[in-house]
């Protein structure tokens, strides 16, 4: 038995290569990238999002109550009614707020 795959190797270089374009202007842009599957509730938070709350990078994504704390709590209530918005619908939503950095800084 052959299969070729040739055409399953290309589709999976371009892939690659496209996600690795995304990733380096996401860098020069300095936007930090971070995944939720859904399905089994796995997180990613790429390097960059730990930079921007102000703390090193690390391969374990923040619990709730992390979360949370990066969070002004004056807009911890705002954040906590999106994200059950996000929960409860496939619609793209977009929130803002402000990030309390480890030393107190806004």
């Amino acid at each position: 038995l052959v299969v070729d795959v040739t055409e399953q190797r290309r589709a999976d270089l371009a892939l690659r290569r496209a996600d690795e374009r995304a990733a380096l202007a996401a860098r020069g842009a300095g936007i930090g990238t971070w995944e939720l599957d859904r399905r089994d509730g796995t997180v990613h938070w790429d390097a960059q999002m730990w930079r921007l709350r102000g703390r090193p990078p690390r391969a374990t994504p923040p619990d709730i109550d992390e979360l949370v704390s990066f969070v002004h709590p004056e807009d911890r209530a705002g954040a906590a009614l999106r994200a059950s918005q996000a929960e409860a619908s496939d619609a793209m939503l977009e929130h803002q707020f402000r990030v309390v950095w480890p030393d107190g800084t806004v």
